[in-house]
């Protein structure tokens, strides 16, 4: 084994970098209104429309097609979560 050497800087002894801790529960349903969140916005701020975009997508995830409807539902469900939250937390007002 080598000796310390006490004039040097010992760059392992402390992460540099902050480091994450895993959680032991995961909430999905945050999680999930994350994506389609950041989906929704994705597609509204793309210049191209929802028919290419999904085509696009399967392309890219090798899958045979990836339907509008099917983004639709996806990145619409994230709006109809919302207007519930919205309308139930406004009827306790």
């Amino acid at each position: 084994m080598s000796k310390t050497d006490t004039s040097q800087l010992d760059f392992f002894r402390e992460p540099v970098f902050p480091v994450r801790v895993s959680s032991q529960n995961i909430d999905i349903d945050r999680y999930r209104t994350k994506i389609k969140r950041a989906m929704a916005r994705a597609i509204r701020e793309c210049e191209y429309d929802r028919q290419t975009i999904a085509a696009r997508m399967a392309q890219y995830l090798g899958l045979p097609n990836i339907s509008k409807s099917t983004l639709d539902a996806y990145t619409v469900g994230f709006h109809a979560e919302l207007s519930r939250f919205f309308h139930r937390e406004v009827s306790h007002l």
